[in-house]
């Protein structure tokens, strides 16, 4: 470059220069892809879709090259195939390393992107959301700790799950925590729809009136429940059931009862009632301005 004079348009220089390391190291994986993804940026997405396909053949099993052909199969409107590369990205990456994770969760959120965006259908997105924010389980887990990954409707916090707020529990621990001597797998919530999100969200209300099938599959002497309520209920007022079925084809049907077993999570107010005869709290926090409370 000489002395005074300007490439001009930097986008155009980073194109040139992209399109020469890619002819220079044409097999270089890393090399191509950056290729493809200044073409991306500057809008080529016919061109970045080629240079994609070039690779396909020998990388067809990179979930990072399936991820950025599902980028680009978005942007040229062609929806359906870019959820299948995203859904392609995920079944591709088998570990739980933090890599694989990350991967996962950003396929996860643009299939959500597509669903919420493109085909209208907020509660499929809320379910793609929902995968891309519960951490997976850890394999050391004991098997105590019943697994309700499949059964979590709801994050720990983000995506405005309940309330409407993007803090939700924001300094609740994610994974295995020891709350008051007892152990809890905190990853997700399985948050059930009342009268106050029926009426909010009308048809588009993602969270179900009820959870069932929660395998437990081993004797306990005692079952655990971390719980609250996002309302308030008149003391004494039932506001759930848990039932239990035994192997022997029996059940149990435990009451859940306001101000007995819990309260509304909500406890900034100075002179609101946190007393629980058959509960206690066990974990305080704080979200967005105000504090919480979880009961055991």
């Amino acid at each position: 470059m000489s002395e005074g004079k300007s490439w001009g348009d930097d986008l155009l220089f980073a194109i040139l220069l992209a399109k020469y390391s890619a002819t220079k190291a044409p097999e270089n994986f890393e090399v191509a892809i950056g290729y493809s993804e200044v073409l991306f940026t500057s809008g080529q997405y016919a061109n970045a879709g080629n240079s994609l396909e070039n690779l396909t053949e020998k990388y067809s099993d990179n979930p990072e090259l399936r991820l950025a052909v599902g980028y680009n199969e978005s942007a040229l409107d062609n929806h359906q195939s870019a959820l299948d590369k995203f859904q392609k990205t995920i079944d591709l990456l088998k570990d739980n390393s933090l890599k694989s994770i990350k991967l996962k969760s950003e396929a996860y959120r643009q299939q959500a992107n597509i669903f919420r965006s493109e085909f209208k259908q907020p509660i499929a997105a809320h379910k793609e959301d929902l995968k891309a924010l519960v951490p997976p389980r850890l394999k050391s887990s004991p098997a105590n700790l019943i697994d309700l990954t499949s059964h979590y409707t709801a994050p720990v916090r983000g995506l405005g799950s309940i309330q409407f707020s993007d803090a939700v529990m924001g300094n609740l621990p994610l994974g295995q925590n020891d709350l008051n001597g007892n152990q809890y797998d905190t990853r997700g919530i399985i948050y059930l729809s009342g009268r106050q999100q029926d009426q909010r969200r009308g048809n588009k209300n993602p969270y179900p009136k009820k959870a069932g099938g929660i395998r437990v599959n081993q004797k306990l002497n005692n079952l655990k429940f971390l719980q609250a309520t996002t309302w308030t209920d008149p003391d004494g007022t039932p506001v759930a059931n848990y039932i239990v079925h035994y192997e022997d084809n029996t059940t149990a049907v435990v009451p859940v009862v306001y101000g007995v077993h819990l309260r509304d999570w909500y406890q900034e107010e100075p002179n609101r009632n946190l007393k629980t005869p058959e509960a206690e709290i066990v974990f305080r926090g704080w979200t967005g301005n105000f504090s919480y409370g979880l009961y055991q």
